[in-house]
């Protein structure tokens, strides 16, 4: 009676008096009714109902509740993993006491120190981002209950973290004797090995004495792996609650790459950066802001959001750049840059099919300036997406030489091997600002168009198993005495009087067409015509050695010019060699010209190039000038039109 009496008032503290009572005299009878014996048993079975866990005490075990500080120690501790991971054991420890105090709320006990010696923590998170740690399947959980000191000496820590691709092994440990009296805070020390590498890291927090519920707990985070260091400066609104944390952070080192052993984030070589934002997480959401990065001569900043709320990420953000200079990325130090000129025109770095299966992207990205080669585009524009396994690079635009670059791109990883496809397309770009101080003998404004197909899982892979068109038209301009090398050869007739001229030769329109067949570039037709030559040419271009072997022919149309030689073009991509060619090669070349024109009508390849110069009067008068030079042309009207 006495007891209803007490619990049926409104008074809230009345009735947590009588519950602290009643708990009190529930333990107190289980102890002396029991003994140790049964109370471990109890114990083991009330964690194991609420975790799910396995939980032993092999070792000697002690319980002291009728005091004023309530004690539970006991020695060869042994928690397992929980039932939504593989069977294995999360900790052990040597010997665990708890320091527990009493309240007059429910439970009547709470936890109020953690000692803990020869503690091994075996921790692993799977690729879906289930981790033994845990609290519940779903993910991290409120956090557990909030304690005013701990001792953890030399604890020996295993992480296995699939899901952020990082290793670790080492010593980890953790003081705070703020509950006694001490000065100082939660101190967290560890160091060992991070994805191969030595690393530590230290955390320094406010003292857990003066945590309190609903106030927010501050921390500072440090951590270096060789000469990358990361500080972060964070806060938990709601303490020890790690579904929702924020503040700023400094990321500095060597390269980007060196990344990869702080957070376990795969980012390209590069020299020395700096990179800072500002860190939130909320629940699953986690948000990268105003990031601002700085490597080489480039920056590159923005914002960047990644959503794994329904079980798969969602990465979306946009990134801008004052000036972004492409040789500051894939480049180390003078060795690889040294290494990446003499590389491969077209990269052979392979696409990380997985990464692009586990995620979705929409990221779109602006440079006012962007410096590929001796080149600089402003500005520059994209917008890449990730979606199920396809990578899309849409709205790729970029202006360069007083004309403009637009491309699309697709690659579908879902197949074997990954099938892509690219569409790049130049208009109007000034041949004279294309390389330094005008040195390609031309003028005039250049359009070309670029259509391919292949497979592979590098761009490299894609343009050796190309099929497609590549074409290319330049409907005015001039040749002028600056021709490169090839004035430096010793040619004789038409094409010789035409490359060596003092003056500057009109050109009334130049086409280039190649046809693509498992990476081999074929000329269809390779024409510039001028005022008294016609220059014509045939070969071709291995896209997977990159190796040329181009030939080119003078046509002159009036007789003073006679014919004696033609040029051969050889070498790669990169280092093309200029040199001269036999007249056998001028016999198989004057053939392979007149098919190659016949076989390409030339109305449709420039509507192909461009539309807008599908009637161009010049290039139409080409067909005529390449009957004067003893092209059949009769055979154009008879060729199919190009699909």
């Amino acid at each position: 009676m006495a007891f209803e009496f007490l619990t049926a008032g409104r008074t809230p503290g009345l009735r947590i008096a009588a519950w602290t009572l009643l708990a009190v005299i529930v333990l107190g009878a289980a102890g002396l009714l029991w003994g140790e014996r049964h109370a471990r048993v109890l114990i083991l079975h009330l964690v194991t109902a609420r975790t799910g866990r396995e939980a032993r005490i092999d070792g000697p075990f002690s319980l002291r509740l009728f005091t004023r500080d309530p004690l539970l120690s006991a020695q060869q501790v042994l928690i397992g993993n929980p039932p939504w991971m593989d069977p294995g054991v999360t900790a052990r420890a040597q010997a665990l006491t708890l320091h527990l105090t009493w309240q007059l709320s429910l439970p009547p006990l709470r936890l109020q120190h953690i000692e803990a010696q020869g503690v091994e923590l075996t921790l692993v998170r799977d690729a879906q981002g289930h981790a033994n740690w845990h609290l519940g399947p779903e993910g991290p959980g409120r956090g557990p209950p909030l304690i005013r000191g701990l001792d953890v000496p030399d604890a020996h820590v295993t992480l296995s973290d699939a899901r952020r691709h990082l290793d670790f092994t080492g010593v980890v440990s953790a003081l705070d004797h703020s509950d006694s009296g001490e000065p100082g805070g939660l101190r967290i020390r560890g160091e060992g090995r991070l994805n191969g590498r030595a690393a530590s890291f230290a955390l320094e927090g406010d003292p857990l004495a003066a945590v309190r519920p609903g106030m927010p707990y501050h921390f500072v985070f440090r951590e270096a792996s060789g000469e990358a260091r990361l500080t972060a400066h964070l806060e938990l609104p709601r303490p020890f609650d790690l579904r929702s944390l924020h503040g700023p952070f400094e990321i500095s080192g060597a390269t980007f790459a060196d990344v990869y052993f702080l957070v376990g984030l795969h980012l390209p070589e590069t020299g020395p950066f700096t990179l800072a934002g500002g860190f939130e997480r909320e629940q699953k959401r986690f948000v990268y802001r105003d990031l601002a990065a700085h490597f080489g001569g480039s920056d590159l900043g923005g914002t960047l959001q990644v959503d794994s709320s329904s079980g798969r990420a969602h990465v979306t953000g946009g990134l801008s750049s004052r000036f972004l200079l492409l040789s500051d990325i894939g480049r180390g130090n003078s060795a690889a840059a040294s290494a990446t000129a003499a590389a491969p025109a077209t990269p052979h770095a392979q696409v990380n099919i997985a990464a692009l299966k586990r995620g979705d992207w929409n990221i779109t990205f602006r440079a006012a300036a962007l410096q590929l080669g001796s080149q600089i585009l402003r500005p520059a524009s994209a917008s890449l997406s990730i979606e199920q396994g396809v990578l899309r690079a849409e709205q790729v635009q970029a202006g360069i030489a007083g004309g403009e670059i637009t491309a699309e791109a697709r690659l579908d990883v879902t197949p074997n091997p990954p099938q892509g496809t690219l569409e790049l397309r130049l208009r109007d770009l000034e041949l004279a600002e294309l390389t330094p101080s005008g040195r390609s003998g031309f003028t005039g404004r250049l359009s070309a168009r670029m259509k391919l197909t292949g497979e592979g899982r590098s761009f490299h892979d894609l343009l050796s198993t190309a099929n497609g068109t590549v074409a290319a038209l330049l409907p005015g301009g001039t040749l002028r005495e600056s021709t490169a090398e090839l004035t430096s050869l010793d040619v004789n007739g038409a094409l010789g009087a035409l490359l060596k001229s003092h003056e500057q030769t009109p050109i009334r329109c130049g086409v280039a067409s190649f046809e693509v067949q498992d990476g081999v570039a074929a000329a269809r037709t390779l024409l510039l015509d001028t005022e008294n030559v016609l220059v014509s040419g045939n070969g071709q271009v291995h896209l997977d050695s990159e190796a040329l072997d181009l030939t080119l022919e003078g046509h002159p149309k009036h007789p003073r010019l006679g014919l004696h030689s033609a040029v051969s073009i050889r070498g790669t991509l990169r280092q093309p060699q200029v040199r001269l060619a036999g007249k056998g090669a001028l016999v198989q070349a004057g053939a392979a010209i007149g098919l190659g024109i016949a076989l390409t009508p030339l109305a449709a390849l420039l509507a192909f190039i461009n539309p807008g110069l599908a009637h161009n009067a010049d290039c139409a008068q080409l067909l005529e000038a390449s009957a004067t030079a003893g092209v059949p042309t009769e055979k154009v009207a008879q060729a199919p039109r190009p699909p």
